[in-house]
């Protein structure tokens, strides 16, 4: 079994680095009760302990920090020893205290356990409460698995689940015949997590975006597009995956056009021009069957020509809209516009 380390500590999930200091002081004869995240005001866990009808509470802070810890968050935590009830403060971190930081704790009778002196005592009092891989199946298994609690429908079957980053989170991308599930799963020390953080029915698939290094996934047949920057551990896999459904997706509206802009997305569809920002707002639409022409902008020397588009509504409106290749997003919008 390996020893805990500070470089072991920092991996941890920081709600789970709160439960790993709770049990290390249960070991140690105390009584731990983690406080809730939305509700802690300042504590993390509040340690009991009684004795021959003595009682003691300790207040916990424990921080999984790659820093020291400054003298400002020891006068902030040292506040708390004056709560009613309160024996006193024990700050907990993965890293150092400041000297300044050490002089005021002595002063509010605030105990602290650094990084080196953590893992000692995680080592004596906890040598075997180490953390599991997330992934325990081998690599080449033949059949996908699902995380628990994914329930499949009759005739619905896994075409293939992958870990990848989704809109800044690891998530599992659990692909089947009838729908993508993007799955959240938490494995800490003491406790395993799923969480099912949406479904996007193949049906309502509009496209999918080959970046190379990673996909967009566009959702929302008629109706508003969500786009989903998928980055997978194996993007070649995820992709072959979803160009299989393209049989299925392709009945209703979908993808002709797509590019990524500092300032969102340009989607061209078979039925509508779309500008979005990054956060999946909608900054214009216009719909096919309304374009009544397109052009390029006459610029100078050293200015950018821009895509122009005229809409009709109760008026002839023009849209100017930057793009990389001009020439290119007029062609691909002149023929489908001929075509609705």
């Amino acid at each position: 079994m390996s020893h805990w380390s500070i470089e072991h500590l920092l991996k941890i999930d920081p709600y789970n680095f709160e439960k790993l200091v709770a049990y290390l002081f249960k070991n140690m004869g105390y009584k731990p009760e983690v406080t809730n995240q939305s509700r802690d005001d300042g504590v993390d866990v509040v340690l009991k302990l009684e004795k021959f009808g003595l009682s003691h509470r300790w207040l916990v802070q424990a921080k999984r920090y790659s820093t020291t810890v400054s003298v400002k968050e020891i006068r902030e935590y040292s506040s708390l020893r004056y709560q009613g009830n309160v024996d006193g403060v024990i700050v907990v971190t993965t890293d150092e205290f400041t000297d300044e930081a050490k002089k005021e704790a002595s002063k509010h009778n605030v105990k602290l356990i650094e990084g080196g002196l953590l893992v000692e005592m995680l080592n004596y009092y906890c040598p075997d409460a180490q953390t599991e891989p997330e992934n325990n199946e081998p690599e080449n298994s033949k059949e996908p698995s699902v995380a628990d609690g994914l329930i499949l429908k009759n005739n619905e079957s896994v075409l293939a689940n992958e870990p990848a980053v989704v809109q800044g989170q690891k998530l599992m991308v659990a692909v089947t015949n009838k729908n993508i599930y993007l799955i959240k799963k938490t494995q800490g020390i003491f406790s395993r997590k799923t969480d099912i953080y949406q479904q996007i029915a193949v049906d309502n698939i509009v496209g999918i975006y080959d970046g190379n290094r990673e996909l967009y996934l566009l959702a929302g047949q008629n109706s508003n597009i969500e786009i989903f920057n998928i980055q997978p551990k194996k993007t070649r896999n995820l992709s072959e995956t979803f160009s299989s459904l393209k049989t299925e997706y392709t009945k209703g509206e979908y993808l002709l056009k797509f590019e990524t802009r500092k300032a969102g997305y340009l989607v061209l569809t078979s039925k509508r021009l779309i500008d979005i920002y990054p956060d999946n707002e909608v900054k214009k639409e216009f719909y096919l069957k309304n374009v009544v022409g397109s052009g390029v902008t006459n610029t100078g020397l050293f200015k950018k020509q821009k895509l122009v588009i005229w809409v009709t509504s109760d008026n002839v409106d023009k849209y100017e809209i930057e793009v990389y290749d001009v020439q290119e997003w007029q062609k691909a919008i002149n023929d489908v516009v001929k075509t609705v």
